[in-house]
């Protein structure tokens, strides 16, 4: 693993460079469980956002295996989503069916702690929704009394983007909590999505980046060393005020 650098302004930023994925995941796992217990006992829950895309599907698997799910307390986590397309709960294309068919049908959490984005509805509808359900449940702060989240977990694509915030879209400009987004025709699916924003997500206690393969680490290298010249990209926008965190390797 490499050291502590220091980059998004004066915030410290650790990096963390793995060979492989297995190796990626398996010390990602053991930060999390860390963070999530420490949360639990500071004030009795921990609020976890979850991101879609392939890259973090093996660290969900990993995570409903026995021995890593029991070090969880699963029953004080309130789950929630950083994106989501606009499809229904069982459609292929979507982040909570994912997320529920690798991790979240094997473990305990109340069902009124786990709060998908209800994309069926339409992008625009379900990010009116989901503003106002997260608004509800989950304490806010500051001026715009963003809902505080303890974890949030973040894949990259491969043009620096995060949940459904694309490069040069008018979202990277918002104050809202969700926002709905119509995504880039070249988008993978091309569907429209719902996200939550950059605001929320610097606003989080802990803030993990997960990439893997080796154009993915030669993009986050870029965003490090001329981040002026990357603003158009969302992950250069990130402004992490609490903990964050890269975790890269270099397999995919």
């Amino acid at each position: 693993m490499t050291g502590l650098v220091r980059f998004w302004n004066s915030t410290s930023v650790e990096r963390f460079i793995f060979p492989t994925y297995a190796e990626l995941i398996q010390a990602l796992a053991a930060e999390l469980v860390d963070q999530a217990q420490q949360e639990v006992r500071a004030k009795g829950f921990v609020t976890i956002a979850l991101s879609g895309g392939s890259t973090p599907q093996g660290l969900y698997r990993l995570l409903a295996t026995p021995f890593w799910r029991a070090q969880i307390p699963w029953s004080r986590c309130w789950i929630v989503f950083g994106d989501e397309r606009a499809v229904g709960p069982h459609h292929p294309d979507s982040n909570y069916a994912a997320a529920w068919n690798t991790l979240l049908q094997h473990i305990d959490v109340p069902a009124h702690q786990l709060m998908r984005i209800h994309g069926e509805l339409g992008a625009v509808a379900a990010a009116s929704d989901y503003r106002e359900r997260l608004h509800d449940h989950l304490p806010g702060q500051g001026a715009y009394d963003y809902p505080q989240l303890d974890i949030v977990l973040l894949g990259m694509g491969e043009d620096g983007h995060v949940a459904s915030l694309f490069p040069c879209g008018d979202e990277l400009q918002s104050l809202e909590t969700v926002v709905a987004v119509d995504a880039p025709a070249d988008a993978s699916p091309p569907v429209a999505r719902v996200s939550l924003t950059l605001p929320v997500f610097n606003q989080a206690r802990f803030l993990v980046i997960l990439a893997s393969g080796q154009r993915k680490m030669d993009l986050q290298d870029k965003i490090q060393s001329q981040r002026k010249e990357c603003r158009d990209l969302p992950a250069a926008r990130l402004r992490p005020q609490g903990a964050a965190a890269w975790y890269l390797s270099r397999m995919a």
